[in-house]
């Protein structure tokens, strides 16, 4: 089980990892870390803390790394967006940046932001 309280938890969520390059995706009620953990992923110790992960509700998508909840560098939520607006339906929502329960940084939705970075 996750030693990280991560939101959400619990609840059906549709999820995403960032690794290697591709956009992972399932719909679960367990933690990105057991997620993590049953695909094989945690095979170093900082495996966790370099890999970028989220998940999206009905209003927004959230994007976070580590145990803390760390901000994303904005060409890595591009990338993970290119990827993923093509399998699931986030061009509506709202990208919220960082932070368990209140984002560190937030932008507009993800339409708008893939066409302001074309």
């Amino acid at each position: 089980m996750s030693p990280w309280r991560e939101p959400g938890v619990g609840m059906l969520r549709n999820m995403f990892a960032y690794i290697d390059g591709r956009v992972e995706l399932t719909q679960s009620r367990m933690s990105h870390w057991d997620w993590f953990r049953d695909k094989g992923w945690l095979t170093r110790p900082d495996d966790f803390s370099r890999i970028v992960r989220g998940y999206w509700d009905d209003t927004k998508i959230h994007f976070y790394r580590a145990e803390a909840f760390y901000p994303v560098r904005r060409s890595v939520i591009h990338e993970v967006l290119i990827q993923l607006v093509d399998r699931a339906a986030v061009s509506d929502l709202l990208i919220w940046n960082g932070g368990a329960e209140s984002p560190v940084e937030t932008f507009a939705t993800v339409s708008e932001m893939l066409r302001r970075w074309a």
